[in-house]
């Protein structure tokens, strides 16, 4: 990663992102919004009626329930389905 000039927060992040059982963090980091940005991405595409939010330490240390994450995807899938057709796909 460092030939690409990724600073070394992210390589740090894009390193642990599997890590979903790492500690709680009184301040979230990089790390924690790639690993819910993960599991929401996989929720997502499953079309999820909802998201286990203990599978990964990260939601605790963001502070994200499953309803507001249910919430958000709802809205994120409204948004891509009125953008696919606007762009016609």
């Amino acid at each position: 990663m460092e030939n690409w000039r990724i600073g070394e927060e992210m390589a740090v992040s894009v390193g642990e992102q599997s890590d979903f059982d790492r500690e709680y963090r009184p301040e979230p980091d990089l790390t924690d919004v790639l690993i819910v940005s993960i599991v929401l991405a996989e929720a997502l595409g499953a079309s999820s009626q909802k998201i286990d939010t203990e599978e990964a330490r990260s939601f605790r240390n963001i502070g994200l329930t499953s309803e507001v994450c249910m919430t958000t995807l709802k809205h994120a899938k409204y948004r891509l389905a009125s953008l696919h057709e606007s762009l016609g796909c």
